[in-house]
């Protein structure tokens, strides 16, 4: 803790903000509305029917600069992702915005309105 004798922190501990692990969602329903509290969470899609996950836009949701939101798919049935008005999600390489079981992307916020979808998703 010191150089020189010069303490490099001062006084007492240091003390990081912040959870440490992303909150784990399950989601049982077969349609959900992404909000502000999933932001920096795990969202694991459990029902065995076919699914949606709309991304909100700006207008409705203040998302902060550079989100980032975890989905996987934990069961039979597509999950498809869906944007909300206005909302542009940009899906990997050769997918879609469809995922089957087992299949995990990240949603990152690149600009208002702008979503990146990375992982992976069903081939187009």
């Amino acid at each position: 803790k010191t150089v020189n004798g010069n303490s490099l922190l001062g006084g007492g501990d240091l003390v990081v903000g912040g959870a440490a692990f992303a909150a784990l969602i399950t989601e049982p329903t077969t349609s959900r509305t992404l909000v502000l509290t999933d932001a920096g969470s795990y969202l694991r899609h459990t029902n065995a029917s076919a699914s949606t996950v709309t991304v909100a836009p700006q207008a409705s949701v203040a998302w902060i600069a550079n989100t980032e939101i975890h989905i996987r798919r934990a069961a039979a049935g597509n999950l498809t992702l869906t944007p909300g008005a206005g909302v542009t999600l940009n899906a990997p390489s050769g997918g879609t915005l469809v995922l089957t079981d087992r299949m995990s992307v990240t949603l990152k916020r690149v600009a208002s309105d702008a979503w990146d979808v990375i992982g992976q998703t069903v081939a187009a």
